[in-house]
């Protein structure tokens, strides 16, 4: 059995949405790979749905176990969110010494041998081993790019630095987190069915880097009151007032029974910066494949306020504006595809299918010179299927395109945010099935902490290259957390 196809999930329903493409590539590649989509197998859409208490347990024991977490009693990163540290620091175990995630009492799949170690046979049986020199070498590919009209000079990195480490003060400080991109690359661990994949010491896994930005937040809460009053023309009568400004029981706003009034304008400029930031940076870092996912959509596109609908057509909209500006003239993105699993009726997917088809007022279906793709799955087949080919039987599969991940990231700026508390969003749910806390957690990784990881540019021009692997830099000292 091929590693790709005996690897993946196994169906457990039909689809609920066809897949659906708009555009066209004349890259016999990217024409394969997009059949290949099509055809997969059904997302597993039950396992990790809910609290995901076997995924949670497993990535706590691989973090205690194998990388050394401990948690730091009464303190925390953010409110709910517990503080770690780790024993030592990773940069100071030998390059040849192995973690190993998922080894052991867990569901598995089929392994592969691919190359020689001396610990490759007695490991590569189940689980995903990785050697300290390889974690070092992703860690060291972790940046930071953000604009430079939101965050200015050397007062604007550091307040990037302290947000990364959960220092980001509601308002102003949660309001700029989303036109910043934190990029690592990142192996995938496990798909949305949470059978660990087995890997064996430097075995193959194609290039994929997660990008973890923030979305626009109608949730509600005290720490994006910003988004509220800057997107929603009637906030102080949709907000229960103390003193003139939105008050908040815990950290939710109380809001009176009426409906927002969004100012569509000034949201819809604000995410198509946002869509056009990213695609322009991902482009200039060679990637070749967009997985994206409807960010700031789901709980926090405002559906008790009204809006929820209008917000999900000006998001998809904002990436075929994107799309439909900067496609002729990207140099290395071939294909978007958009990962959009259905869970409810009237889903993201068909908002997206309706602004990429031009229904309503929309004009013609879209028909850029880069392929979108909208896809009812799991966006971690989909990225593996992106960044690894099948070549035949007996033949291991071999790097295909170099893939992006989209993390809707949370504005506190801790990556993987609450991914302990048996209750994740897609978020944690992507801390616990890839190495996003060893890649981009500022207590795991000291890129995060150092100056040189961070990058202020032109979001309309980014002037952005692959950034080279770079040794450790010297560790700087954390801040405490905060008292829980």
């Amino acid at each position: 059995m091929h590693f790709l196809s005996g690897l993946m999930s196994k169906p457990r329903a039909s689809p609920q949405y066809p897949a659906k493409i708009f555009g066209r590539s004349d890259d016999l590649e990217v024409n394969e790979l997009i059949d290949e989509l099509k055809n997969l197998p059904p997302m597993d859409k039950d396992t990790m749905r809910g609290s995901c208490r076997n995924e949670t347990v497993r990535m706590i024991q691989f973090m205690n176990d194998q990388v050394g977490m401990r948690l730091i009693p009464g303190q925390c990163f953010v409110q709910g969110v517990r503080a770690f540290e780790l024993e030592k620091p990773l940069d100071s175990f030998p390059p040849e010494h192995v973690f190993s995630y998922g080894a052991e009492g867990t569901r598995q799949r089929e392994p592969v041998r691919v190359v020689e170690h001396p610990m490759a046979e007695e490991r590569a049986e189940s689980g995903f081993h990785m050697t300290a020199e390889e974690v070092s070498r992703w860690q060291s590919t972790f940046h930071v790019y953000a604009a430079q009209d939101v965050y200015r000079g050397e007062e604007g990195k550091d307040l990037l630095i302290r947000s990364l480490q959960g220092g980001s003060n509601e308002g102003p400080d949660a309001f700029k987190m989303k036109f910043a991109l934190r990029i690592s690359e990142n192996p995938i661990l496990c798909e949305f069915d949470g059978v660990p994949i087995p890997r064996p010491i430097g075995g193959p896994l194609g290039r994929v880097l997660l990008v973890s930005t923030c979305g626009t937040d109608f949730a509600c809460r005290i720490h994006d009151v910003d988004d509220i009053k800057t997107y929603i023309r009637n906030w102080p009568q949709l907000c229960v007032l103390r003193k003139g400004q939105p008050y908040a029981i815990s950290r939710d706003l109380v809001l009176n029974d009426i409906e927002a009034d969004l100012d569509k304008e000034r949201f819809f400029a604000d995410i198509l910066k946002m869509a056009e930031f990213r695609l322009l940076v991902l482009d200039r870092l060679g990637v070749q494949v967009m997985v994206e996912v409807g960010i700031g959509l789901g709980v926090f596109a405002g559906d008790h306020m009204g809006i929820g609908d209008t917000v999900r057509m000006l998001t998809a909209l904002a990436l075929r504006r994107a799309l439909e500006k900067h496609g002729p003239a990207l140099r290395n993105i071939k294909l978007v595809v958009c990962a959009l699993p259905v869970f409810r009726p009237n889903d993201n997917i068909v908002f997206y299918d309706g602004v990429f088809a031009g229904q309503g007022n929309l004009g013609p279906a879209y028909s850029g010179p880069v392929p979108v793709m909208l896809l009812d799955q799991d966006m971690h087949k989909i990225a593996r299927h992106s960044a690894l080919k099948l070549l035949g039987p007996g033949r291991p599969p071999m790097p295909r395109f170099v893939t992006s991940e989209l993390n809707p990231g949370d504005s506190h700026g801790v990556i993987g945010e609450y991914w302990m508390n048996f209750g994740p969003g897609t978020e944690e749910k992507l801390a616990l099935t890839t190495c996003a806390l060893l890649t981009q957690h500022h207590a795991v990784n000291m890129h995060v902490l150092d100056p040189a990881s961070y990058t202020l540019c032109d979001p309309t021009n980014p002037n952005v290259a692959p950034a080279p692997a770079v040794a450790a830099p010297a560790r700087r000292r954390l801040p405490p957390p905060r008292p829980s």
